[in-house]
């Protein structure tokens, strides 16, 4: 007997991350869900390593592996949104031939994005695409100092169709309460960074550094140096054990924060996870998505899945392989 109440909320609209990274796992996971009668509307985010891209750092899939994803999103009608939140960019940096390729790919399907931070990059792709959505990142806040600002993110929504907050300013109700235009507002609700960290900009400084050189091995060993001495995000165990001894927060809701969110009017809510394991990301996409004791089995029906298949093909590192059998549910 089908029980709605399986979806934690009908009305929500979900953007998972994972683009060219836990492709397989989530169209699993949304066909599946379809099949059982389980109607989401969910739109996936993410992007190949090219000038524009930021936020977190990705591996590189080649041009079938991508034209397949979008293809296999386009025919389920779940829109997708390119990550071109790089705020470092020139006029020069507009000519970028991979990045101009990808977005011309996607600009065909109606309902298809991109996020974004740059003003530079936000004209071209308005200019050139006015059809496309302009969703504004967390980086354009994050660089430009404006945490915690109502009025600002109150200007954004009359320039952008979405406006994603600042991590941080999710977890404040008083003040989410003053933002006007809550159909536009998008909050990111499964960060592992710690809340209020004083090293974020520095961090996304030197993601945008890594994606505008052609080299990219120096910036990657300055990335990990970073890591090591200054990051505070749960994958450090110092502020794991923090965590557990209930000294630091995270940026992950609790299901009660959710809750406070959705009862204010807020209907968009953003699941990162491009830099996560799929068996992390798919963790955070079933949990908040869905409620009750079924959501640990779903998740078991996912990754054993997904792991078969691995094991079948014999490549860790990319679920990219089995195209033609993708069909079956």
């Amino acid at each position: 007997m089908k029980d709605n109440k399986f979806l934690r909320y009908d009305d929500a609209a979900w953007n998972v991350s994972g683009l060219f990274v836990h492709d397989r796992a989530i169209l699993f996971f949304y066909d599946l869900m379809q099949s059982c009668g389980f109607k989401l509307n969910l739109t996936v985010h993410g992007n190949m390593p090219c000038k524009w891209n930021s936020g977190r750092v990705v591996k590189s899939v080649d041009e079938k592996y991508q034209k397949w994803c979008l293809e296999q999103y386009a025919v389920r009608n779940i829109p997708v949104l390119l990550t071109f939140s790089n705020y470092t960019l020139t006029e020069r940096d507009l000519e970028d031939r991979p990045s101009n390729r990808i977005l011309e790919w996607i600009s065909y399907k109606g309902g298809n994005g991109v996020i974004i931070a740059s003003p530079i990059l936000t004209r071209y792709i308005h200019q050139k695409y006015p059809h496309l959505l302009l969703c504004s990142s967390i980086l354009k806040v994050v660089h430009e100092h404006r945490k915690g600002d109502a009025d600002y993110y109150n200007k954004l929504t009359e320039k952008f169709d979405r406006v994603v907050l600042h991590p941080d300013d999710g977890f404040n109700i008083d003040f989410i309460e003053k933002l006007e235009r809550k159909e536009k507002i998008e909050v990111l609700i499964n960060e592992n960074c710690v809340r209020n960290c004083m090293f974020r900009e520095e961090h996304c400084d030197i993601v945008c550094e890594y994606y505008q050189q052609e080299r990219r091995n120096k910036c990657f060993e300055k990335l990990n140096k970073f890591k090591r001495e200054k990051c505070l995000s749960m994958q450090d165990i110092v502020s794991l054990k923090q965590f557990l001894q209930g000294k630091r927060d995270t940026c992950n809701m609790t299901y009660e924060e959710l809750e406070k969110v959705y009862e204010r009017g807020f209907r968009f809510f953003k699941v990162q996870g491009r830099s996560l394991s799929t068996s992390s990301m798919i963790y955070d996409l079933i949990r908040y998505i869905t409620v009750g004791e079924r959501s640990a089995i779903l998740y078991k029906m996912i990754m054993d899945r997904i792991c078969t298949e691995l094991s079948e093909v014999g490549d860790k590192r990319r679920l990219s392989i089995l195209y033609d059998e993708w069909e079956r549910i």
